[in-house]
């Protein structure tokens, strides 16, 4: 049940991100660069408007649901996210009136509804969303994934035969790829417009644990960017560019780990209600057994491609010559897979502050070593400090939960095969920095 789940959300997920490709090609095709970034600064506007009026919705809804009935559940976090969204709103307008006081640019007044609106309508799918994976109808969330991704295709090649590609047509395109989510959402209104289940210590209840997710999301964001930021101190423009590309392919490629998360989320909390600690840390080691033997693989496979690349430009032109930062940025994407595998330990036993701690701590740890490795080794540095956050992430979760727990939630063997794993992982790294000096030369 679990792997259909995953490849549930997988085929919906990889589906709806072609159609979004292919959308972005049309938009770059006729709108205007100007157009472009604007449109992009109104998306993030909204999407950290929306993150403010959810407050973590995908753990959340999942947590509560296994603890209490889901249609009581729904009814009050619908009900505590309208409350977010007036907060929200409003603070929304402060923060532009002050922008438009100090400078002359009123960006954000000027395209207030805009963002609003847009902020409600990714604030739905993402509590539809989270409703659905929290009942496991993958299924659901497969088609509604892909309905949403043809939309946003439909609609983008529509307004931009009719009316071309303005920064109002693009919003209202992206608007109409979430109308599927808007639909269930009204649905789940009326069924519930009868049922009188607001109850104000349930919304604390959410409140507690959904704060310091809300924190753990910002400072996450801010960690996502501040690499970049920092590497842009020793390395050149182009270098900085070609880094960059590389991270976004990664962050594409995550929705491998985003599929799984989906799945195992429910999963862990249904298994946790059922048959306690005990049986949840052997399902979570069985995955991490599975997860570095995975990697190993993963290793062998890189060290030979890598090998094989420096006999043959297999690469796209402009980018060949920096394909070692490929090869480095996906490993923190296989093990990143591991703390994927052990955080739902800290939502199951509602210590959801520990996320808030672990975030500060890993934001910190990401600007000091991106810092110091990238002035020694340049982009290879910031690639490398990419990886080591991802472990150091893990080991920190890893703690957490045996502070939480009182046992330590890895078995000895996979703590063993976790330690040559990393060996191995200095080996290659030492590597691949010896053959850059040799292309070098």
């Amino acid at each position: 049940m679990l792997r259909r789940r995953i490849l549930d959300y997988l085929h919906g997920d990889v589906l709806a991100k072609i159609m979004s490709f292919v959308a972005l090609l049309a938009t770059g095709a006729w709108a205007t660069k100007e157009d472009i970034g604007n449109f992009n600064l109104i998306i993030f506007a909204a999407e950290m408007m929306a993150v403010f009026i959810t407050f973590g919705a995908d753990s959340a809804i999942v947590k509560f649901y296994r603890d209490h009935s889901p249609v009581e559940v729904f009814s009050n976090y619908v009900f505590q996210s309208a409350l977010n969204l007036g907060i929200a709103a409003l603070a929304l307008y402060a923060v532009g009136f002050f922008l438009s006081y100090r400078h002359p640019n009123q960006f954000i007044l000027e395209n207030y509804l805009l963002i609003v609106s847009l902020s409600i309508f990714l604030s739905i799918s993402n509590i539809t969303r989270a409703h659905l994976v929290s009942l496991q109808e993958s299924y659901k969330v497969k088609w509604y994934s892909i309905l949403s991704g043809a939309l946003n295709l439909t609609s983008v090649l529509l307004l931009a035969s009719i009316l071309g590609l303005t920064i109002f047509s693009l919003v209202t395109s992206r608007i109409v790829s979430l109308l599927i989510y808007a639909i269930f959402f009204a649905y789940m209104i009326v069924t519930l417009v009868h049922t009188k289940n607001i109850s104000i210590e349930l919304i604390k209840k959410m409140y507690r644990f959904s704060v310091p997710l809300l924190i753990s999301t910002i400072v996450g964001t801010l960690s996502v960017y501040m690499s970049r930021i920092v590497a842009a101190e020793y390395v050149s423009p182009h270098e900085l560019g070609v880094f960059s590309f590389f991270v976004m392919l990664m962050a594409s490629a995550s929705v491998l780990l985003h599929s799984f998360n989906q799945a195992w989320y429910p999963h862990l909390f249904d298994l946790h209600r059922i048959s306690g600690d005990e049986a949840v840390l052997s399902e979570i080691n069985e995955k991490l057994r599975s997860a570095i033997k995975i990697a190993f693989y993963y290793m062998a496979l890189s060290i030979f491609l890598y090998i094989i690349s420096s006999r043959t430009s297999f690469v796209l032109n402009g980018y060949y010559n920096y394909r070692y930062i490929m090869f480095t940025l996906i490993d923190a994407l296989v093990y990143g897979a591991f703390y994927i595998i052990i955080n739902p330990l800290i939502y199951i036993n509602s210590q959801t502050k520990y996320v808030a701690y672990a975030s500060a701590i890993i934001l910190a740890l990401n600007i000091l070593l991106t810092f110091i490795l990238a002035e020694m080794f340049g982009m290879f540095g910031a690639a490398v400090s990419t990886v080591v956050i991802a472990l150091i992430t893990f080991a920190i979760y890893l703690i957490f939960a045996r502070k939480i727990l009182s046992v330590w939630p890895m078995n000895r063997s996979n703590l063993i095969a976790l330690g040559i794993l990393l060996a191995l992982w200095i080996v290659k790294c030492i590597f691949i920095f010896d053959s850059i000096g040799i292309e070098s030369t």
